[in-house]
């Protein structure tokens, strides 16, 4: 698997962030195989523990959504409740990710409602 193929995900909260890798496959986002939360708290910043994440993978994606607890302007985001300052210019030039998007959670919540089956909508 190349790194044009993996796309990173991650949401970032207040106490946890969780980070997955998914693949593309044809044309469409597949479901994230390799998943980890972690205590916030833990980390000084995203990008430490972005990289103690990342680190356990032989490819860096080539992409990735950051779905952050907090107001988002103009490519950044200060997380409510904890101290990590987002900022994509950083993240790809530390991790080398082409493309990157970031949004508030809330928003990637409400753009992934079109894509669920009936069923799981109650």
């Amino acid at each position: 698997m190349g790194a044009d193929d993996i796309i990173l995900v991650a949401d970032l909260g207040a106490t946890h962030a969780h980070f997955g890798l998914c693949r593309r496959g044809d044309g469409q986002l597949v479901a994230p195989e390799s998943v980890e939360s972690v205590e916030v708290a833990r980390y000084p910043t995203l990008s430490k523990a972005l990289g103690q994440f990342l680190k356990k993978f032989t490819v860096n994606p080539s992409s990735a959504v950051f779905a952050a607890a907090g107001p988002v302007f103009r490519n950044e985001a200060r997380l409510t409740n904890n101290s990590w300052h987002v900022r994509t210019v950083q993240l790809r030039a530390e991790f080398s990710i082409l493309d990157i998007r970031l949004v508030n959670d809330v928003v990637a919540l409400s753009a992934a409602i079109p894509h669920l089956p009936t069923s799981s909508i109650h």
